[in-house]
């Protein structure tokens, strides 16, 4: 059985003992947890009771429990805690002398948000009647003791309200204008005032109540019983009796600070204007349950949000659950969709995060460009935020590979022949175009440590993958480090090309069809170079045509990179030479080429790669050497000569020592004499002692 411990306890009355040592109406005692703030507003709320005008002076006990009615009421002290107070007429004082004394009790909770509705707490056995015989006998009154209190002590109206709403056709309609009367509260100032039977008015505070979420209906101020309104007391909903109140119930004024529900008169408020009801649409009336299964299952969700009473949130977090948690139709419209994200960033950090684990994360929602465009900003805004970025971060970098790979991903395919088209722009549908460009923004917004994390998680996914999907999601990802300028990602991924085994016309075909838009958005020397390399490496095309070559202006396009920029100092004609050794694969003879080793993993596997046609190499030279020209980047003859004769050496590791060798014979004839002759010595000394010793 749910029990619910800590409540705090005040008691008021006219008594002999007291704890301010006074006599008249007196906090008799309080629990040690409430301050004396806390009892100023108790005495402030409970601390008065005005009968209404009719009744008996002096009543018997009988008169009392039927005519006199009881004081039932729920509001915030100042400190934040919440008091649920029961003041009952008692007649008269200790002595037995003076008529008009009454006792008022209050249950408060320690903290702003009640486990229960406070209406709940209505006729429960924890409110006193009155000071117990030893009470009355304290000289010194104790604190009060804490209370517990179980569900046996609570009433539930679940049942009730329904049976009540469907006795008169005009309750249905009162509940509805009497909720948004209740909302609109803050910002109209008007109570809503009820004059009924007094048990009915329990009853539609409980219907109000049980209308809202437990944190929301929690914060719903109430009195079942006022004598007169009052400004210092002003509660969302104020009862008051059929007769002998002092409130000028026909009173023109009366409207500017009520909205009034005289049932009686059938009198009642007009329904607020209201741009959106959402809401109250999911109130039901008519159901054994109320307020109906479905808002029932979408309350516990409202409490976890920040939502008040007096704005939109309401409409806001029904539009919010709707896309969580049920199935659409349709999807939501452009404004529903952007109020529902908004709303979801207004949220608490742990809010959104529990948000986006649970549901959003997980979902398998199909995106347009334009959703996503709207949503991965706010997503990308917790994952940034949060500290816990082993949960929300990899479960964010699904979510994107997800909705990324989705358009360009052909499972049940493997002929590269169709996968090429799905990733070359010119068959590509449009929206996954923009899915490109999303993804492209959302790294430039993404914090160092998400960014780096991001591209790890890519490329754990590259390599693991166990189809051809990871090749053309391949695609993607360059795309995404030339963007975020993460060179060292860029240049890891390379890698993976030459780790697929595929048959290698088809893989040449795809890696031509991917590099003419890479090498378009290449943003710096290094990488651009790395991307020519690739692309001349004569990968074949078609049968054995090179066409490729002729098809970009390496040189302009590298000039444009920053090529006459990247070494201060160093004449342009020089960097042209070490350029084009880099993306020949011509031996280290200048000390400028070594500028171009951005990444030693990436040129151990460039090297690999031969050039299988000598043509292709001289073409590939003179294409370079005119485009150097054209740029007034012209070599000089010797260094024409010079490349022209290492283009035509195949540069296998046996061919580089080779070279190694004979460069070092030109250059040191005699020292390489000296060592040549130290070594044929050497060898006929080993062999007369092999012969000696044998």
């Amino acid at each position: 059985m749910t029990r619910y411990e800590g409540f705090l306890q005040w008691k008021f009355t006219a008594c002999q003992y007291n704890i301010e040592n006074s006599n008249g109406f007196n906090t008799y005692s309080m629990s040690e947890g409430l301050s004396y703030e806390d009892k100023e507003d108790l005495i402030r709320f409970a601390g008065s009771y005005t009968p209404p005008d009719e009744l008996p002076y002096r009543p018997t006990q009988e008169e009392i429990d039927v005519l006199f009615p009881i004081v039932f009421s729920s509001f915030p002290l100042r400190s934040g805690k919440w008091a649920v107070t029961r003041s009952v007429y008692i007649g008269q004082d200790y002595a037995g002398v003076r008529w008009g004394n009454f006792f008022s009790h209050a249950i408060v909770s320690p903290t702003s948000v009640w486990p229960f509705r406070p209406i709940r707490l209505w006729n429960s056995s924890l409110f006193a009647n009155g000071l117990s015989e030893q009470e009355q006998q304290e000289h010194t009154p104790m604190p009060l003791p804490l209370l517990t209190v179980e569900e046996t002590d609570l009433n539930d109206f679940s049942s009730t309200v329904p049976r009540f709403l469907a006795e008169e056709n005009i309750r249905e309609q009162a509940l509805f204008s009497m909720i948004e009367s209740v909302r609109d509260f803050q910002t109209s100032g008007q109570t809503v005032l009820l004059r009924d039977e007094p048990e009915n008015i329990v009853t539609w505070i409980a219907a109000v109540q049980y209308a809202f979420p437990l944190r929301l209906a929690s914060g719903i101020t109430f009195t079942t019983y006022m004598h007169s309104l009052s400004n210092s007391q002003r509660f969302h909903l104020t009862g008051t009796s059929l007769k002998g109140n002092n409130i000028p119930m026909r009173s023109p004024s009366l409207n500017a600070t009520c909205q009034i529900f005289d049932f009686p008169e059938e009198r009642i408020a007009d329904l607020p204007e209201q741009k959106n009801r959402i809401y109250s649409n999911y109130i039901r009336t008519d159901e054994a349950e109320y307020p109906g299964g479905d808002l029932l299952e979408m309350q516990p969700f409202i409490d976890r949000l920040d939502c008040k009473l007096s704005d939109n949130s309401l409409e806001k977090s029904v539009l919010l659950y709707k896309y969580l948690y049920q199935l659409w139709h349709n999807l939501p419209t452009a404004n529903d969709f952007e109020t529902i994200l908004n709303f979801f960033s207004s949220q608490t950090l742990p809010v959104r995060r529990s948000l986006m684990k649970e549901q959003i994360l997980q979902r398998d929602t199909v995106y347009t460009a334009e959703m996503l465009e709207k949503l991965l900003p706010h997503l990308l805004a917790v994952a940034n935020e949060s500290d816990d970025r082993s949960e929300i971060a990899p479960m964010f970098y699904d979510f994107l590979v997800k909705q990324f790979e989705r358009d360009i991903s052909l499972p049940d395919k493997t002929d590269f022949s169709i996968t090429v088209d799905a990733v070359t722009n010119d068959s590509m549908p449009s929206d996954s175009i923009e899915r490109f460009h999303l993804i492209e923004q959302m790294t430039t917004r993404m914090s160092n440590e998400i960014k780096k994390n991001f591209f790890e998680y890519v490329y754990s996914r590259l390599i693991t993958s166990p189809n051809c999907k990871r090749l053309l999601f391949l695609y993607q990802s360059l795309l995404l480090c030339l963007y975020a300028d993460k060179e060292d990602a860029y240049c890891g991924y390379f890698k993976v090309f030459f780790d697929m085994r595929f048959d290698e016309r088809e893989f040449g075909r795809f890696i031509n069809d991917i590099l003419d838009p890479l090498i378009e958005k290449a943003t710096c020397p290094a990488v651009f170079g790395q991307i020519v390399k690739l692309h001349l490496a004569n990968v074949p095309h078609g049968k054995n045509k090179y066409d490729f070559i002729d098809d970009f202006n390496y040189v302009p396009r590298l000039k444009h990179c920053g090529l006459h920029q990247w070494r201060e100092g160093m004449p342009v004609q020089r960097q042209g030479v070490a350029f084009i050794r880099y993306v020949l694969g011509i031996p280290k003879e200048a000390e400028e080429w070594k500028a171009w080793e951005y990444h030693s993993n990436i040129m151990v596997y460039l090297l690999q790669i031969p050039f299988s046609d000598g043509t292709a190499k001289k073409n590939a030279l003179e294409m370079i050497r005119k485009q150097m020209a054209d740029e007034n980047m012209s070599l000089s003859k010797d260094e024409i000569k010079h490349l022209k004769i290492d283009l035509l050496h195949y540069t296998t590791p046996f061919q580089r020592f080779e070279e190694m060798i004979h460069k070092f014979w030109n250059e040191h004839k005699t020292l390489s004499v000296f060592f040549l002759a130290t070594g044929i010595l050497a060898i006929f000394a080993a062999i007369l002692l092999l012969r000696v010793f044998a």
